[in-house]
């Protein structure tokens, strides 16, 4: 996937908002708190986000059902997936990475949450939204691997985490190259002002020879001067 910035010559992306310090950490602040409510919570939920990721559930499950009845249980879960996407793709679009890696760890997050809901498949002991049916007990059942899932929430939540913590080093290595960038042009229009551009060093042709080595080199024998070699002194013994 090519990711929204392009650094040719140390120059960034026309266009692309460049990723502020302050940015990096508000999105490095966002994921630990994720994290953080996840594994040390009781109930492994995030206030207001998880809220938020249950209004998008429960209304994926009649949106998708007026298009298939079949395909109803898996409304809720696609809704959770399919919202965080279209926040990511919406920020790429604009070359918003602060908002992209944003919207990305909050598909992270929502990977946590659906880990979460099929981790109780089989013991169903989550409250569940009005007097349904477990989703992912029926489609767990439905594909044969109910027997399975303990170990399918572990690989989901495992996927959560690499994709909130690769999100966290993408954005801090385009901080890195953001900050290099403006230092560099900084630095260029610092040396135009002072009138200390670079300029390229001189080169000397290997083939010129110094003045110096053409002269003669005029010696006394005693006998009178005598030039060097080669060349023939204008006297006669």
């Amino acid at each position: 996937m090519k990711l929204p910035v392009a650094m040719e010559d140390s120059q960034i992306t026309p266009g692309a908002a460049p990723v502020s310090l302050g940015g990096l950490l508000a999105v490095l602040v966002f994921g630990a708190v994720c994290l953080g409510f996840h594994w040390l919570g009781k109930d492994g939920w995030v206030p207001l986000l998880d809220s938020a990721n249950l209004a998008l559930h429960e209304a994926g499950h009649p949106l998708v059902g007026m298009f298939s009845a079949r395909a109803t249980v898996y409304g809720g879960t696609l809704f959770q997936l399919v919202f965080p996407l279209a926040a990511a793709w919406h920020f790429r679009r604009a070359d918003n990475a602060v908002g992209m890696a944003a919207a990305l760890l909050w598909l992270g997050e929502n990977l946590f949450n659906i880990a979460r809901y099929m981790a109780d498949a089989r013991v169903q002991e989550l409250p569940l939204v009005g007097s349904g049916d477990h989703d992912w007990t029926e489609i767990f059942g439905r594909w044969g691997v109910l027997h399975l899932d303990g170990r399918i929430a572990s690989l989901t939540r495992g996927c959560g985490f690499l994709l909130m913590v690769g999100v966290v080093l993408w954005l801090y290595r385009r901080w890195r190259a953001d900050s290099r960038s403006r230092f560099a042009g900084a630095t260029k229009k610092s040396r135009l002002a002072t009138g200390t551009a670079d300029t390229p060093p001189a080169t000397t042709d290997r083939h010129d020879r110094s003045p110096s080595r053409d002269m003669p080199r005029i010696t006394d024998d005693g006998n009178g001067f005598r030039a060097g070699p080669g060349h023939r002194s204008g006297r006669r013994d």
